[in-house]
């Protein structure tokens, strides 16, 4: 997988001049301080498949950045690295999610070349929509990880986020890895 893992930092993101009170806000009302765009990309042209093109002998699975956002003046003066904590979940939420992803199109196998095809883009769309549930906010709805962290906010269930984060990605690399709550 390329992509993942990765440590942020806040100069990966580029900077919002402070946007006005009634700007950026969160559905829990509070100001957003910093916004991360991430996508999961499966490249079957690039996934060599066998012989018989029934299975994929590796796959080309990419976690990509489409855009890192922050508001410096948002961040309360020595809370950098609290804030960023939050960011670097929703980076390795989906990080774990492609990972899942490339293991689960590794295990596929059709009785025709079509047929894999087909079964590949089932399991990248029900891939994807289950690391967006988890990982992204889309317009009106927040993903499980900010619902339960309330964006960061109520550190209990951050840290509780954290070790469940942490959990995965020590066992990210064995051969058959899924996302365990």
């Amino acid at each position: 997988m390329i992509g993942w893992p990765r440590s942020l930092a806040w100069n990966n993101f580029t900077p919002i001049p402070n946007p006005g009170p009634a700007q950026l806000r969160a559905r829990n009302g509070q100001p957003i301080v910093a916004l991360v765009g991430l996508a999961i990309r499966f490249y079957p042209g690039n996934s060599p498949r066998n012989l018989q093109g029934t299975a994929f002998n590796t796959v080309d699975v990419r976690l990509e950045v489409v855009s890192m956002q922050y508001v410096p003046s948002r961040i309360p003066a020595g809370q950098e690295a609290r804030y960023l904590r939050h960011e670097q979940g929703h980076f390795d939420l989906m990080g774990l999610f492609a990972r899942e992803l490339e293991v689960a199109l590794l295990a596929l196998r059709g009785s025709t070349a079509e047929e894999l095809t087909r079964l590949a883009s089932s399991t990248v769309e029900e891939g994807i929509r289950s690391a967006r549930s988890y990982a992204i906010n889309v317009p009106g709805i927040d993903c499980l990880y900010d619902q339960e962290t309330n964006h960061g906010m109520n550190q209990r269930q951050q840290n509780a986020w954290n070790a469940r984060i942490a959990q995965n990605i020590t066992r990210a690399s064995s051969p058959g890895y899924r996302f365990q709550m």
